[in-house]
């Protein structure tokens, strides 16, 4: 359980600074994956927004995960 608690917290992490830092990789994901969640202009208008919470998500599970 803690094993996907922090595979979890590593994937929001790496989302959270997607967001943050590289809107491009974020934007090729979504070409890649074409999800109705991944839209582009959710991605330009809440880039932030949605970067900080997945940056909380993945310190909350890494939180978890450590003191499980």
């Amino acid at each position: 359980m803690k094993l996907i608690i922090l595979i979890l917290a590593v994937v929001f992490l790496i989302f959270a600074f997607g967001y943050l830092y590289k809107q491009e990789l974020i934007i090729k994901l979504h070409a890649f994956l074409n999800l109705f969640v991944f839209n582009d202009s959710y991605i330009l208008h809440y880039r932030r927004r949605v970067g900080i919470i997945c940056l909380l998500i993945s310190l909350f599970l890494f939180f978890l995960a450590l003191n499980g």
